[in-house]
């Protein structure tokens, strides 16, 4: 049961920055509280945990700009991030997560600055059919967070520019472009400042909770600790990843993401496997390429071999029965 709230702004642009004290957050969170982080980042392009870098942005573009590639702990697609928009985190013990309940947080602020918002599928909250926020998810031991992006006054320009969004994505959506799918608050209300909305998400955190909020306080910040977490999340094998062109690879669209896995077959067996995704269940997709190494190059087997992951829900069993087919 959530007794205590906490809110923290990050006063830094940097993505890495940020991404440390987001992965802090997540361990430092105690029972009991929820801590609502809001954080920016400049030029930035945020991927999946599972995305393949070079699929999903224009690398050598985004990087001459001056911009950051960021990999980020859940799953989802990829993002674009200025100074026009806005990120939040919810942090909490996993007994007191609550999608439905932090959603509303943020449904309830943008209502209450004048914009009929609504919920659409799982991930996204949308303006008038357009998404101005999308939304991802992590879980870690007993610990989770829900994270999300706000658009307020983003360069689709850059956006569209730095995005190489898949044609069957846009297919799927029945649109021209990455930038048709979107839309800006300010184009709806053109006094919106990024100020104002973090002043009524602060606000709507306690309506929805019944309880006041706090400000995180920084004698709990563990400096040492964000500087390690800082070096993971820069660290260029995480942000990038293999590039490697491989000589056997399967690719599939489901209902619950795109999955594409690339491998090699020695002596019968799979070698060197990758899986690319924008599937949200990071973790589970994230075992998938470990559990398959070494795996007998048949299709019974392959399956066989994927039902020994552990799953939580029935998405994740029909996840992996899905990946199996492609075999």
């Amino acid at each position: 049961m959530i007794t205590k709230l906490f809110a923290y702004t990050s006063k830094g642009t940097q993505v890495w920055d940020n991404q440390a004290l987001e992965s802090f957050f997540l361990n430092d969170v105690r029972e009991g509280e929820c801590i609502l982080y809001l954080w920016q980042n400049q030029n930035t392009v945020v991927i999946g945990r599972n995305q393949n870098a070079w699929n999903e942005c224009a690398v050598e573009d985004l990087e001459q700009s001056g911009g950051a590639l960021a990999r980020r702990l859940s799953g989802g697609g990829a993002v674009y991030h200025d100074l026009g928009n806005l990120n939040f985190t919810f942090l909490v013990h996993s007994q007191d997560y609550d999608v439905k309940k932090q959603s509303s947080v943020i449904l309830e602020a943008v209502c209450a600055l004048g914009i009929n918002a609504k919920m659409s599928g799982r991930n996204d909250l949308t303006v008038e059919g357009r998404k101005f926020s999308g939304h991802a998810y992590y879980r870690k031991g007993d610990r989770s967070f829900h994270h999300g992006t706000i658009m307020i006054e983003i360069d689709t320009t850059r956006l569209s520019s730095f995005l190489t969004v898949s044609k069957p994505k846009l297919e799927k959506n029945s649109v021209p472009s990455v930038q048709s799918r979107v839309i800006n608050l300010r184009d709806l209300r053109p006094d919106l400042t990024v100020k104002c909305v973090e002043e009524q998400l602060i606000s709507s955190f306690s309506d929805v909770y019944g309880l006041p909020t706090d400000i995180f306080p920084d004698a709990r910040l563990n400096r040492s600790v964000i500087d390690e977490e800082r070096r993971k999340f820069s660290d260029w094998d995480w942000r990038y990843g293999s590039r490697a062109d491989f000589p056997e690879k399967s690719v599939g669209r489901f209902h619950w993401g795109m999955v594409e896995i690339g491998y090699h077959v020695q002596q019968g067996m799979l070698k060197n496997v990758v899986l690319y995704s924008d599937g949200m269940e990071a973790e589970l997709l994230s075992e998938i390429p470990i559990r398959l190494e070494g795996c007998r190059y048949t299709p019974q087997a392959i399956l066989e071999r994927l039902m020994t992951i552990e799953t939580m829900t029935s998405l994740e069993r029909t996840i992996l029965q899905d990946i199996g087919s492609l075999f």
